[in-house]
């Protein structure tokens, strides 16, 4: 098989899963979390706007409530659903960046970031050359860019 028709039915099998995903509620924002510590994907739906869940992360003074585990943080002060997603399946991670393109590095305050994806391959959302732009929370200590 070639490289080509490698690349063809990996995006069958995204766009395939993509459209088994459950739909997301127009006053949510859908997000992948990469929880590093936990070695864990969440899909996380935000409640609110894309543009009020950049401002929530922007005024966030520290990730340390979600460390290790962002389910029950994110239940206890009720900033949406979320649910994980096996790490083994690039296949439905890569569906749901390819829909919201946003990815949430969670870590530690000071390499945690938002990262806003851009429009790339669908087999690469994961690929670092894919971030357009990183947002750093309010203690980070990074400047967003």
């Amino acid at each position: 098989m070639t490289i080509k028709q490698k690349e063809s039915n990996m995006n069958a099998r995204i766009r395939g899963y993509g459209s088994k995903l459950p739909d997301v509620p127009a006053n949510m924002t859908e997000v992948l979390i990469n929880e590093e510590y936990g070695y864990r994907y969440w899909r996380f739906l935000f409640n609110g706007s894309r543009e009020e869940l950049i401002t929530w992360w922007k005024n966030l003074a520290s990730v340390n409530p979600f460390f290790f585990n962002p389910c029950t943080a994110i239940v206890q002060r009720g900033l949406g659903q979320i649910e994980k997603v096996d790490h083994d399946r690039r296949v439905q991670m890569n569906a749901i960046l390819g829909r919201c393109r946003l990815l949430l590095e969670l870590h530690e305050d000071d390499d945690s970031c938002l990262m806003v994806l851009g429009n790339s391959d669908p087999d690469n959302y994961l690929m670092p050359s894919s971030v357009v732009e990183r947002i750093y929370h309010a203690g980070s200590g990074c400047k967003t860019g």
